[in-house]
């Protein structure tokens, strides 16, 4: 992984998103916006870089999806 990481924080919790204890992770925060416009995206901070981590990309509701981004594929 590329040493930016940003990360989703849910909106009620104020935790960072995670999916069986690993943190979800994108290298691009502009497409974690445009997937989720309603959640806060952040910087994962240094402290957090050493849990457990996944890549958008390997969660398994997102294996359809092109990386990067293909914005036209959802219209």
């Amino acid at each position: 992984m590329s040493s930016a990481q940003y990360a989703y924080v849910g909106p009620v919790s104020g935790e960072l998103l995670s999916l069986g204890g690993a943190v979800l992770v994108h290298d691009d925060p502009a497409e974690m916006a445009w997937l989720m416009p309603t959640m806060r995206v952040i910087r994962l901070p240094k402290a957090d870089m050493g849990r457990p981590l996944m890549r958008l990309r390997d969660h398994p509701d997102l294996a359809a999806v092109s990386w990067p981004l293909n914005r036209e594929e959802f219209r």
